[in-house]
């Protein structure tokens, strides 16, 4: 059995609960970004369906015929999406968070 330090542990927990606050802030931005544009909606009279059934009516149109022929479908973009907020995420927090960490180690090893 491996040599497992409390450092180790830390760490292991630390980077745990980082994505869990990664993905709590995916989900509060984009339900802010919904509740804004639904309170828009609102402010400007616009009635729910006018939005709706522009969706639909693109769904039937020739771009999204062509999208769904190249392979763009809503679940494709989502993903890509996810892969862009983790990797903008990893480059921005992860680092913040392990500063001192980093430097400690730099400084001991």
């Amino acid at each position: 059995m491996a040599n497992v330090s409390t450092f180790d542990y830390l760490h292991t927990l630390l980077m745990r609960l980082s994505m869990v606050v990664m993905w709590l802030t995916f989900f509060v931005f984009h339900l802010t970004l919904f509740v804004l544009a639904v309170v828009a909606l609102w402010w400007l009279r616009i009635p729910l369906e006018t939005p709706v059934e522009q969706l639909a009516s693109f769904a039937q149109s020739l771009p999204a015929a062509l999208a769904g022929l190249f392979g763009l479908s809503a679940l494709t973009i989502l993903g890509l999406w996810v892969k862009l907020w983790r990797r903008a995420y990893g480059k921005v927090v992860i680092p913040y968070l392990f500063r001192d960490i980093d430097e400690h180690m730099r400084t001991q090893g």
